[in-house]
Formats: C-alpha cells, sequence, structure tokens
C-alpha cells in the first residue's frame, strides 16, 4: 500500500503512526513524504484520521519497470 500524508503535520507523524502490527517499510514512495508498506488494511485505517491517504499498489511497489 502507499500511504501519502495530505499536510505537513501528517507527513510528520507518519513514521511513528504507521508501524505497528505487522506493518512493514517496503520503500519510500513517489510523492514527497510518502511510504509503500505492506500490512493489514486494518492496521493501518487509522491513518485515514490523520490526513494520510492509503492507496492499494501492485505487489511490486510503485515503480513499473519499464524505462521512462
Amino acid at each position: 500500500m502507499l500511504l501519502v500524508p495530505l499536510t505537513p503535520t501528517a507527513s510528520a507523524q507518519l513514521p511513528r503512526l504507521a508501524f505497528h502490527g505487522e506493518t512493514r517499510l517496503i520503500a519510500a514512495g513517489p510523492l514527497p513524504g510518502s511510504l509503500v508498506v505492506e500490512g493489514r488494511r486494518s492496521d493501518l485505517a487509522g491513518l485515514l484520521r490523520h490526513s494520510t491517504l492509503i492507496l492499494a499498489v501492485p505487489p511490486g511497489g510503485c515503480r513499473s519497470g519499464a524505462a521512462a
């Protein structure tokens, strides 16, 4: 999943709030402050109250593998 903070406060809080339960970091996301993580949606649902979008991404992350 891709976690996208929508405010500077959300960006600052994201690392502390996102990693509990079985959530693990895969990579930094393509947008400023965003993170690609693996975990259960139910563990991350509370991030919506902290101005952070939770988006589905392919299992390989956000990169398509094609040359830009």
